[in-house]
């Protein structure tokens, strides 16, 4: 596939899906959950069939191992330090190493948060703009963890980005106050805070992804980069952390059969009785997949 045919498949995917994850939101804000299981189940067996051969082609980096020998990173010396886990220079004997482990349980709560800060008043303008505004969070989490420094001009820059990213955060806030100002004072102060926690989910997740990127750097010097198999081991391992939210995937799978069909398809055999929603889950989780 050439450069162009990639970043058309990168520019149609990333706005088709970003279309359809409205379409959703709009009609079922607490959509969080059901949205990033369905898309973690297609990743995952699409990589079981085509990635890993059904199961018959080896893994590359440990899913889970033990060793009593150093393990050098170049990325930096304090590139992991846990209780549970450490990669560094100097790490010596029996240290517990979770690869993937840990990649899975970070990349899982990351996608859970942002996605599951839709039901907290988080408009899709500023979903996307917060998102997009992470380049602070991986500058100090590579200053805390990794020691590094930057020159003068990339940190005006970040700051400038920030900037803009707080201002269209105030923009959002003060639209919020306009759309229950004809509410009781109670009723807006529960609208202010309901967002104010969806804000603390998406900031919380944007450090999260941020040292979860730094992990991730350390893993594949350690072990070479093999995106694929990272892809398909992260979605599959981890399917069972959706059993904790079972209650609300059932309750918007019964919300998504409820919806109407689209009218525009009431010509087409198939399609002409499916529920609109499951449509536009269907069409979120290829366009996501076009996207990766």
């Amino acid at each position: 596939m050439g450069k162009a045919a990639t970043i058309l498949f990168v520019f149609i995917g990333c706005c088709s899906n970003v279309v359809f994850l409205e379409l959703l939101v709009k009609d079922e804000p607490a959509s969080g959950n059901i949205i990033t299981c369905a898309q973690f189940i297609f990743i995952a067996v699409h990589g079981f069939i085509f990635t890993v051969d059904f199961g018959r082609r080896q893994n590359v980096v440990p899913i889970n191992i033990f060793t009593d020998s150093p393990i050098t990173c170049r990325v930096g010396p304090k590139c992991l330090k846990a209780e549970a886990f450490i990669i560094c220079q100097k790490c010596y004997s029996l240290e517990y190493i979770r690869d993937y482990m840990v990649l899975v349980v970070m990349f899982f709560i990351v996608n859970l948060l942002n996605n599951l800060a839709f039901g907290f008043k988080i408009s899709m303008p500023l979903h996307m703009i917060f998102r997009s505004g992470g380049l602070i969070a991986n500058m100090i989490m590579a200053i805390i963890v990794l020691g590094r420094r930057y020159s003068v001009i990339k940190y005006i820059s970040v700051i400038m980005i920030t900037i803009g990213t707080v201002i269209c955060t105030i923009a959002s806030a003060e639209k919020l106050e306009e759309d229950s100002g004809g509410n009781e004072v109670s009723e807006g102060f529960s609208h202010i805070m309901t967002w104010l926690l969806g804000i603390a989910l998406l900031t919380f997740a944007l450090f999260m992804s941020a040292r979860m990127g730094i992990f991730q750097e350390c893993l594949y010097t350690h072990h070479g980069k093999h995106p694929r198999e990272a892809l398909f081991y992260i979605h599959a391992l981890s399917l069972p952390g959706f059993i904790l939210t079972g209650s609300s995937i059932v309750n918007s799978a019964s919300k998504y059969s409820a919806s109407s069909p689209l009218p525009m398809l009431a010509a087409v055999p198939v399609l002409a009785s499916v529920p609109k929603l499951w449509l536009f889950l269907l069409g979120n989780v290829l366009t996501q997949n076009c996207k990766a």
